[in-house]
């Protein structure tokens, strides 16, 4: 047993998430954690199916008594975002997640926690020999969640036999959300061209770390930098001041991210340097001020040998105007829960590659109609800079059903046993529960969860304390269920 999760309780739920935590999950990478879970359901006897997009349904048998009681499906999925800060040494395709006790939070050496979803797919588990008083329960785990939603969107209706659902991915304890935004992925190309730089001049790396970042939808209201902006923001003033020419800018690497770092590599006079790091300097203490969440934010300037190549004068206009010109951010708030951000967008990722410079924007809305309408603005701006976008996919939202029988019940339950109803809610990011009950008609769901902060990043943790409550509570709501 891990030493971070010695004593916690309840033992059973963070014995299998310490297991879980041991087996390499990244998305789209999830065979290991599929034979894991086909493992406990062979070894406690327990019928299962799959289907032929890798998503697990185990089933447990209710307690004697409570066999005609409705079938209720505790929903997961078995994906984790990998990622680790910049210096930290860890393979996610074979090193397991070293965890961390860090007073009431449970966390990780160094790279996201996988919390998200793990602490789900570890409560549905725990179910297997519990002795609450049950009925018939399903423990639904899906694949490829969190780059693009893919074992909800090709899942087989037939392996899922309830009609109650517990979505298990929220991350707020004390609320019963009840709707989250759609999205969608826009990739953006733009056209370059190169040139050798000239012959008197050097190399400079310009490196922006200590960021937050955060999840792209959860997190956009917290005003926390977007490396990738605020590094083409110092691009343009260099290039305003001093003669440079820009090799390559990089920035994230997941769609649902905010980038935490970004680098550009350029050319420039020997002279130069020095300004270019007073520059730095400057522009670190400007930055910092306007995010005050940020403030562990560096701009380093590092030599280098000169580049092979620059871009021309021309495709690095237009590489720092386009990411100045794409929006980063709540667009919309909501109207109906007050604080809930209602439409946003994100630019998740920034690369340099052969020819071109490639963008990926995730737009998401509360409604359909506004994620659209946020696409052809994207669509538009790379076309007037002279690019294309590709890569069009969207998913639908979750509308919200106040009336739902599930909800009436899932809100009595909180109060008898809190002495106050959870906050009814919806989530300005992409759960499954969209998905599926889209190609679930008849499906009532709701989603519930501990508290985790700071997902999608290594600063992710897991409430303890939260963590305990939670699972008191769906105790309390799976034997009321049956009755």
């Amino acid at each position: 047993m891990s030493e971070a999760i010695k004593g916690l309780k309840p033992e059973i739920l963070w014995q299998y998430f310490a297991e879980i935590s041991d087996i390499p999950r990244c998305s789209k990478h999830e065979d290991a954690i599929r034979a894991y879970l086909i493992d406990v359901a062979k070894r406690n006897n327990l019928e299962y199916e799959t289907d032929a997009i890798g998503n697990v349904a185990i089933r447990i048998p209710a307690k004697p008594g409570k066999e005609n009681a409705p079938m209720v499906t505790m929903q997961s999925h078995m994906d984790m975002v990998c990622e680790k800060n910049k210096g930290t040494v860890h393979d996610f395709m074979t090193d397991p997640i070293k965890l961390v006790r860090d007073g009431d939070h449970i966390t990780a050496d160094g790279t996201t926690l996988g919390a998200d979803n793990g602490i789900g797919i570890a409560a549905g588990l725990a179910f297997i020999n519990s002795d609450i008083q049950h009925g018939p329960l399903e423990i639904l785990t899906t694949t490829d969640e969190e780059t693009g939603l893919t074992g909800a969107f090709n899942i087989d209706p037939a392996i899922v036999k309830g009609r109650l659902m517990l979505n298990l991915d929220s991350e707020e304890f004390g609320y019963i959300y009840v709707g989250c935004a759609g999205g969608a992925n826009v990739d953006m190309h733009l056209p370059l061209e190169f040139t050798a730089p000239a012959e008197n001049m050097t190399g400079a790396r310009i490196i922006l770390d200590g960021l937050k970042g955060g999840h792209s939808g959860c997190d956009i209201q917290l005003n926390r930098g977007n490396a990738a902006l605020l590094l083409n923001r110092f691009m343009q003033a260099a290039a305003d001041k001093l003669n440079i020419g820009l090799a390559a800018i990089n920035s994230g690497d997941k769609h649902n991210a905010i980038p935490r770092e970004a680098e550009a590599d350029i050319a420039i006079a020997q002279a130069d340097i020095a300004a270019l790091t007073d520059l730095a300097a400057t522009l670190r203490e400007d930055f910092a001020t306007e995010l005050s969440t940020d403030s562990t934010l560096k701009i380093t300037v590092e030599s280098m040998d000169a580049p092979a190549r620059i871009m021309t004068p021309e495709s690095m206009n237009s590489v720092l105007n386009l990411l100045l010109a794409i929006p980063h951010g709540p667009l919309q708030m909501s109207n109906d829960i007050p604080g809930l951000v209602q439409t946003s967008t994100s630019m998740a990722v920034v690369n340099t590659r052969d020819a071109e410079l490639f963008v990926q924007n995730s737009p998401r809305s509360s409604i359909d109609v506004q994620i659209m309408q946020v696409v052809e603005q994207l669509k538009a701006i790379i076309v007037l800079a002279g690019g294309t976008a590709d890569n069009i996919s969207s998913y639908p939202g979750w509308k919200p059903d106040i009336h739902s029988p599930l909800l009436e019940t899932a809100s009595k339950v909180s109060e008898e046993l809190f002495g106050k109803p959870f906050a009814v809610t919806a989530i300005h990011a992409g759960l499954e529960c969209g998905v599926i009950g889209s190609r679930i008609p008849g499906l009532d769901k709701i989603s519930i969860g501990p508290d985790i902060d700071n997902p999608h990043s290594p600063d992710e943790y897991v409430g303890i304390e939260s963590t305990e409550k939670f699972f008191a509570y769906l105790e309390r709501l799976l034997e009321t269920l049956a009755q």
